[in-house]
Formats: structure tokens, sequence, C-alpha cells
């Protein structure tokens, strides 16, 4: 059976964090963030893990779903409380980084 239903909606969602942070701690912070918001439904249940590896960060993405008409109050909600989980906990959110040579001629 197909059911079409804009009662929910996912949001996802994607931190960097230094390559000398510990990843395991990183999605456990955001999983514990992501548990304590009433707004997140719990079927089906959030997702979180290592999305990538970008040139300055490893990048942690996250997905979970909430009633439609709370989508960007919630998601500020989160996007706030895993910021301020890190910052808490020491995981670095770094900047990108260039490094430059210069040839002497």
């Amino acid at each position: 059976m197909l059911v079409n239903s804009f009662e929910n909606k996912v949001v996802e969602a994607e931190i960097g964090i230094s390559y000398s942070a510990d990843p395991a701690q990183a999605v456990a912070l955001i999983q514990e963030q992501l548990s304590n918001n009433p707004n997140i439904v719990s079927e089906p249940a959030p997702q979180v893990g290592i999305a990538s590896f970008g040139d300055s960060s490893v990048n942690i993405a996250y997905r979970y779903w909430v009633p439609t008409r709370q989508l960007f109050e919630t998601q500020f909600q989160v996007n706030a409380a895993v910021y301020e989980a890190f910052n808490t906990n020491n995981v670095q959110i770094p900047f990108p980084q260039r490094e430059v040579t210069v040839l002497n001629q």
C-alpha cells in the first residue's frame, strides 16, 4: 500500500569536524541532541554517521523527521544544540585552510 503524506518532512544536515576530533564522540553528541528534541518523530528513527572526508574536515551527516509545520523551528533548534554541544565538549569545527608554497626563481 502506498501512502502519500505531508505530515512529516525529512531534515538533512551535515557538519564538519577536525580530523583530530573523535568522530564517534561527534556522532554520539548529535544523536543526543536529536533524542532530546521532542519535535523529532521516532519513526523513522534519526540517522547519523560519517558522510565524507573533506579537505579540512570529516563530515558528519544527520537526518531526522519532523512534523512539516515545525520544520524550520526544529531545524534551527537542532543546529543550535549541535553547535553548543560541540563547543561544550571541545569538538573542533574547522575552517577551510590552504597551504601555499612560494617558489623562488
